[in-house]
């Protein structure tokens, strides 16, 4: 699986590329994307990106700066526990990137929710 891959107070995210349209600077988003510093509380709101997602109502999500784009084996991705409901239905699961986790986002289901 393929993502992109965006830091935010600590927080490694990644957003599966085969689910992304394009990347655009945030200047160019337009009305109602979703600010995944809003979702997730970060304390910098400043998105740098914004990515198309591929869907219907063609969403778009603002995000921390891209810093890179990494293959990841589906097999090394998990599923997050059911205890950190609500916020788990907003990830696909969790892999390890050095020692650090990465948080890959369910772009269908943010989508779904914020449409």
């Amino acid at each position: 699986m393929k993502c992109f891959i965006c830091v935010a107070d600590g927080m490694y995210l990644g957003i599966p590329a085969d689910k992304t349209e394009r990347i655009m600077p945030s200047a160019d988003a337009g009305q109602g994307a979703i600010l995944l510093a809003d979702l997730l509380a970060f304390n910098d709101k400043s998105p740098v990106h914004a990515l198309l997602i591929k869907n219907p109502v063609n969403k778009t999500l603002l995000t921390p700066k891209i810093e890179s784009e990494i293959e990841i084996p589906e097999e090394s991705v998990r599923r997050l526990p059911a205890s950190l409901s609500p916020m788990e239905k907003y990830f696909i699961g969790a892999a390890f990137l050095n020692e650090n986790v990465l948080l890959i986002f369910n772009t269908d289901q943010l989508t779904e929710d914020f449409a």
